[in-house]
């Protein structure tokens, strides 16, 4: 069967062969670079989650220097760019919170359709059961599934 890939929420879903490949960018090149999944979350989880607290202590410490002191500002124009910061940050950082990594079609166990995509279970790099929620488009889902039955042929 030839490659195939599908768009979802947090970057891409690129379908080799022999493997099912997660990416940022959807270039095959990552795909093919892309190591099994050993864990459920990585090192770059934290630095986002360090991101956002930041943001979050950061506005906050605007909003009280403006509220205790006499500098004229308009509460509602600081929290007005706090957002607009935060979406153009989420905006321009948003496909690097998708995971990228690959699960070989023998350590796939089951694809659950849901509502908004599929929940795929499988045995991850260290051999534990691991699974993972895509919120994609049903073909997406189909075509996975037509794939993982013509490897297990």
């Amino acid at each position: 069967m030839p490659r195939s890939y599908h768009k979802h929420a947090h970057g891409f879903i690129n379908l080799m062969d022999d493997r099912i490949c997660f990416t940022r960018s959807g270039n095959w090149q990552e795909a093919e670079q892309a190591p099994e999944r050993t864990a459920g979350k990585t090192a770059l989880h934290g630095v986002h989650v360090a991101i956002g607290a930041a943001l979050v202590l950061g506005g906050g410490l605007v909003i009280g220097l403006n509220e205790s002191s006499h500098f004229g500002y308009s509460f509602m124009l600081t929290v007005g760019l706090i957002g607009l910061g935060c979406f153009k940050l989420y905006n321009a950082l948003r496909f690097d919170f998708g995971p990228s990594f690959h699960v070989p079609f023998p350590k796939v166990k089951t694809i659950e359709p849901t509502h908004d995509g599929f929940i795929l279970r499988f045995l991850n790099g260290v051999l534990q059961e691991d699974f993972i929620k895509i919120g994609t488009s049903p073909e997406a889902a189909q075509d996975l599934q037509a794939r993982l039955e013509a490897s297990r042929r």
